[in-house]
Parts: structure tokens; C-alpha cells; sequence
């Protein structure tokens, strides 16, 4: 449930980031749900599968180090939203990847920080 957190912090991001283009606050939910579900299923789902599966082929771990893991989706997530911004938007390749580098930044602090804090609080208020 606290993952539905994700669409409105991005909906604003995108907003703030996009906010001369008066776009519709319906639209930047849209594009908010989006890219909350493609960050959700590559990180958890398609990324450590891959890993897996490459683990169970060859027997040799790929990634090692836990820097690597956060980098590599998060490369690939800023380059998702790249292409989606440049797409929504109708912008330059280099200024929507500027932009997603932004907002990959600040979502990624969301998850670290504000998400893993909520979700604590919320377990602790159950348990």
C-alpha cells in the first residue's frame, strides 16, 4: 500500500520539473504511474532475474558490490525516463536526460530516505 506513495511524490517532481509547459496534473499522474511501474518491476523484478538467471547459467556472480547494483538500475531508470520525458514532453534528447537525471536523483533519495522511513514507521505502528 505505501508503494502508491511513489505516484504523487513523482507527479509533483515532474511538475516542478516541467512546470513552463502548464501541462494537466492528470497527465503528469499518468506518466508518474509509468515510470513508478517500470521502476518497480526492472529493480525488483527484471534486473535480479536477469542476475539470476546469468548466475544459474555460468555460476559466476556478475555484481559483487552493493554500489553497482544501486548504479546500473538507476543509470537505466534515468535513461527510461529520458526517453520518456523526451517523448511526453517533445524536447531535446540532452535536456530530457539532463532532466531525468534530476528527477532519477530525487526519487531515488525519496526511496532511500523517505520511503524506507515510512515503511518502518508504519510496521512499527502495526507491530
Amino acid at each position: 500500500m505505501l508503494l502508491l506513495l511513489f505516484i504523487p511524490y513523482s507527479t509533483f517532481l515532474i511538475f516542478l520539473l516541467y512546470f513552463y509547459k502548464h501541462p494537466y496534473i492528470f497527465d503528469l499522474t499518468i506518466l508518474a504511474t509509468e515510470i513508478s511501474v517500470f521502476y518497480l518491476s526492472f529493480v525488483f523484478l527484471l534486473f535480479p532475474g536477469v542476475l539470476f538467471l546469468i548466475y544459474k547459467v555460468t555460476g559466476i556472480y556478475v555484481i559483487t558490490d552493493e554500489s553497482i547494483f544501486t548504479f546500473l538500475p538507476a543509470s537505466i531508470f534515468a535513461l527510461f525516463c529520458g526517453l520518456a520525458f523526451r517523448k511526453f514532453f517533445a524536447e531535446n534528447f540532452f535536456v530530457s536526460l539532463a532532466k531525468s537525471l534530476v528527477f532519477a536523483v530525487f526519487h531515488l533519495f525519496f526511496l532511500l530516505v523517505i520511503y524506507r522511513f515510512s515503511v518502518f514507521y508504519a510496521t512499527m505502528l502495526i507491530g
